[in-house]
């Protein structure tokens, strides 16, 4: 926690401090010890943007505000009826603290004003910035859906000749394999039929002598 000293000379606490600071304070301490002790992304535009409205979808249900703050008609959740026009340099620098500290106060305020119709800074908005801060540091900043992975390009082998001729033979050796077996099954059913055929014919003929 930033610590600084009282006129008398003593260093003051957190419980020195308005609540509003308060909470301020520890939003500052985690970010800071977050960007020292974990791998916290950098945002760049696209990545802005989903966290933007990962953030709107979680604390931007028009239960959050006010009542009669809307009315039936206008109760539209936070994203759909305030939604993302730009995104600002603030937010996808280099600099961590021009990044996703930023994004974090700057929607806390977005949010505040959806909710209240005020987006001063006050205690509601301090403990709202809290909240989003907390649940992001609870999702390991998002890093599944931040980090860009390296897209693997596949290698296409073009094979030889000699591996496009044997190709070739594998595939007619399948092709005369399977005329074969229907070369059998049709020898078969016509032997069968030739039987038949036979058989009846001397069935006819007796049946005629003993006439």
């Amino acid at each position: 926690m930033e610590s600084y000293m009282k006129k008398d000379g003593s260093t003051k606490t957190l419980f020195d401090y308005s609540p509003q600071n308060q909470n301020y304070i520890i939003v500052n301490d985690l970010l800071e010890w977050e960007q020292k002790n974990n791998d916290v992304p950098l945002l760049n535009e696209k990545t802005a943007i989903k966290v933007y409205n990962m953030i709107s979808r979680k604390f931007g249900s028009w239960k959050y505000c006010n009542l009669n703050r809307f009315s039936y008609s206008q109760k539209r959740n936070f994203i759909k009826a305030k939604p993302l026009k730009r995104v600002r340099k603030c937010w996808i620098g280099k600099d961590y603290y021009n990044n996703y500290e930023r994004l974090i106060h700057d929607i806390s305020h977005n949010l505040q004003r959806y909710r209240t119709g005020d987006d001063n800074h006050s205690s509601s908005q301090s403990i709202l910035e809290k909240e989003i801060t907390f649940w992001i540091i609870e999702n390991d900043w998002f890093k599944d859906k931040v980090i860009q992975k390296p897209k693997i390009k596949l290698v296409k082998i073009k094979p030889t000749k000699i591996e496009i001729n044997e190709t070739k033979i594998s595939k007619l050796d399948k092709t005369i394999e399977n005329q074969e077996k229907k070369i059998k099954s049709i020898m078969e059913s016509m032997w069968k039929n030739k039987t038949t055929r036979n058989r009846l014919k001397n069935l006819v003929v007796k049946q005629k002598q003993e006439k």
